[in-house]
C-alpha cells in the first residue's frame, strides 16, 4: 500500500494545500514553526500494524505514537470533520476529523475510512509506520544513566547495522556491540555503540541519531523477512534527520535511505534544514522529472511564510537559490535581491542601462561578464537549472544564424529567458550604420546645436578609419574602439534616443519580454514584489 498524497483543507496553519507523497522518499525543508511536523503528524496518525503482525526492534509496535506526533489545543484545534484526507494507491481514502472527549480535555485527531463491505470505520489503516522525532537524541556523554538498569544488548543484524554504521560517520574502529540504554530524568533510551576503543557513554547525539534511523530500517527488513508475501512496504517519518550530523554524514545516510526505501518498498518522509542535504537530494532527483505523470521516487518541498502569508507557500522542486536565500536571509534582504542578467560586453550594458526604465533596472543586476554568445548558450544548455532564473541578452548581429535562434528558443521553451537586442548587428556597428543613414532620425540629431559644439557632424562618420582606433585586431575590436573613444559625446548628445526611434518596436517587445522574465524568476526564486 502506498500514500499518493496528502490533501489538508482546514488544520493548523494549512489551507488548500497539497502534497505528492514520494514514491521512496519525500523531503520537508523550511524554516521554523511553518508546518512541517504538522505534515508528519498527519501522515503518522493515518496507519499502524497490530503487533500480532510483528515489532520493531526498539519501539513496542509499529506505529506513530500520538503524544509523539500531536499537542492538541483547545482554543485553536476545535471539532471540525473533513480537515484533511490522504490518498492512497490501490486501496480507499482516508479523512480525518477533530473531536474532543473526556469533557472536553482531550482532543484527538480521528480517521474516517471505509471498509471492504463500504462501511464507516475510525480504525487506522493496516500498514507498518515508525515516527523517529527529536526526542530521540540524546547524548549518552551528557546524561546518567539509570541506576537500577543495565544496557541491553540490540537484537539486530550486526554486520549490515555496523557496516553502515561506520560508513555514514566514517568510522574505522571494530565495533563490538549495539547496546540500549536508559537514562535518568527523561526515561529515553538512547542507542550506544561500544567499540575497541570506547564505550557507549562517550557516544554522541549524532552517533545516536544514527543509530536510530539504522535500527528503523533494520525493524522493517526484519518484517519483511517475518511476513513474506503479506508485507506490503511501510511509513517511516523522520523529524529532522540531519540533527547533530556533519554534512558528508548526512548525503551518505540519504543514499542509504533512498536505497533501502525501493527494496523494501518504504516511503520516507523527513524533515531538514540542511542545506548541504537539499543540495544533495535535488541533484539525485533531479534526472527523475522527466518521467510524466508517474509517481516520482523523490519528491522535495519548501515551505515558507516569510512574508506573513495567512497560510504557508508550498514550493515543490525548490531552486537551490531559493532555499539558501529563504533559509539564510531575511525578507528584507530578499526584497532588494536582483535577478543576474548576463550579456555579450559592456557596449550592450551600455544599450540596456539606457533602454530599461529605472523601475526595471532596478529589479537587475547587470552582471561585468565578457563572453561569446555559444559560450553562454552552451553552459545555459548544460546547466538549465542554473541558467533558468537567470535573463540572457545577446547581441542582435546573432538573428541571421538560424541554427543560433532556433537553439535559443528551444531552451526558451523549458523555461529559460534568452532574449537579443534591438538590430541584427552588433551594438557598436549598429551605431555607426545609423550615423551614416542620412535617415530623418539620424538628420534629426546631427540638427542638435550640441552636435555641432562638439563637432559631430554626418561627414565625419562617412568613411571612418577603424585603424586610427586600434591598429591591430579584428573588425569587431576596431569598432568597440572606434564606439569606446566617441562614447561619453555619444551620451552627452542623446544618441541613443534617435538610435532607439529607428528600433521602436524592437526596443519595446525587449522591455515588455525582460518585464516579464522579472516576474517569473522573482516567482522562481520567491522574491517579493
Amino acid at each position: 500500500m502506498r500514500i499518493v498524497s496528502l490533501k489538508i483543507n482546514k488544520f493548523r496553519a494549512f489551507t488548500d494545500a497539497e502534497f505528492t507523497i514520494g514514491k521512496n522518499i519525500t523531503v520537508l525543508s523550511g524554516t521554523n514553526a511553518v508546518g512541517k511536523s504538522t505534515i508528519l503528524g498527519l501522515l503518522g496518525n493515518s496507519c499502524e500494524l497490530k503487533v500480532d503482525k510483528g515489532k520493531p526492534i526498539l519501539q513496542p509496535a509499529f506505529r506513530c505514537e500520538w503524544g509523539e506526533l500531536f499537542k492538541m489545543s483547545p482554543d485553536f484545534d476545535t471539532t471540525a470533520s473533513n480537515v484533511a484526507s490522504i490518498s492512497y494507491e490501490g486501496d480507499s481514502e482516508l479523512k480525518y476529523r477533530i473531536t474532543w472527549q473526556q469533557s472536553n480535555t482531550r482532543g484527538r485527531l480521528i480517521p474516517v475510512t471505509t471498509t471492504a463491505s463500504g462501511s464507516p470505520s475510525n480504525a487506522k489503516k493496516d500498514h507498518p509506520s515508525l515516527y523517529l522525532g527529536l526526542s530521540r537524541l540524546y547524548p549518552l556523554g551528557e546524561s546518567t544513566i539509570t541506576s537500577n538498569t543495565t544496557p541491553t544488548t540490540v537484537d539486530v543484524d550486526s554486520t549490515s547495522f555496523l557496516e553502515t554504521y561506520c560508513k555514514i560517520l566514517s568510522i574505522y574502529d571494530n565495533i563490538q556491540s549495539v547496546n540500549q540504554v536508559t537514562v535518568d530524568v527523561t526515561k529515553r533510551t538512547p542507542i550506544g555503540v561500544n567499540t575497541e576503543k570506547y564505550d557507549y557513554l562517550t557516544n554522541s547525539a549524532g552517533q545516536d541519531n544514527l543509530a536510530q534511523i539504522l535500527l528503523a530500517v533494520e525493524s522493517f527488513k526484519k518484517l519483511k523477512l517475518e511476513r513474506g508475501e503479506d508485507y506490503q512496504g511501510g511509513l517511516l517519518l523522520i523529524d529532522e534527520i540531519d540533527a547533530a550530523l556533519h554534512p558528508s554524514a548526512q548525503n551518505k545516510l540519504f543514499n542509504y535511505l533512498y536505497e533501502w526505501s525501493k527494496k523494501l518498498d518504504l516511503q520516507i518522509v523527513f524533515t531538514t534544514h540542511s542545506l548541504s542535504l537539499l543540495d544533495h537530494a535535488r541533484l539525485i532527483a533531479e534526472p527523475m522529472r522527466s518521467s510524466g505523470d508517474a509517481p516520482k521516487p523523490i519528491e522535495i518541498y519548501f515551505l515558507s511564510r516569510a512574508n506573513n502569508e495567512p497560510t504557508p507557500t508550498i514550493i515543490k522542486s525548490p531552486e537551490p537559490l531559493l532555499y539558501r536565500n529563504l533559509l539564510q536571509e531575511t525578507v528584507a534582504f530578499r526584497s532588494a535581491q536582483k535577478i543576474k542578467l548576463i550579456s555579450e560586453d559592456k557596449e550592450a550594458r551600455w544599450l540596456l542601462k539606457h533602454l530599461l526604465p529605472n523601475d526595471i533596472l532596478n529589479k537587475l543586476n547587470l552582471l561585468s561578464t565578457t563572453v561569446g554568445y555559444n559560450e553562454v548558450l552552451s553552459l545555459s544548455k548544460c546547466d538549465p537549472t542554473y541558467f533558468n532564473t537567470r535573463i540572457i541578452v545577446l547581441d542582435g548581429d546573432i538573428k541571421s544564424e538560424r541554427s543560433t535562434m532556433s537553439t535559443i528558443n528551444a531552451q526558451n521553451l523549458i523555461g529559460h529567458y534568452i532574449y537579443t537586442l534591438p538590430s541584427n548587428k552588433s551594438i557598436e556597428e549598429s551605431i555607426l550604420s545609423f550615423l551614416h543613414s542620412n535617415s530623418q532620425a539620424c538628420r534629426d540629431y546631427f540638427a542638435q546645436h550640441i552636435c555641432l559644439t562638439y563637432g559631430l557632424t554626418y561627414s565625419q562618420f562617412i568613411d571612418v578609419d577603424l585603424n586610427a582606433y586600434q591598429r591591430r585586431g579584428k573588425k569587431r575590436e576596431k569598432m568597440k574602439a572606434w564606439f569606446n573613444a566617441h562614447k561619453d559625446q555619444f551620451d552627452d548628445t542623446n544618441l541613443f534616443e534617435f538610435w532607439r526611434s529607428e528600433y521602436e518596436d524592437e526596443c519595446n517587445k525587449l522591455i515588455e519580454d525582460i518585464d516579464n522574465a522579472i516576474d517569473e524568476i522573482s516567482k522562481k526564486l520567491y522574491i517579493p514584489e
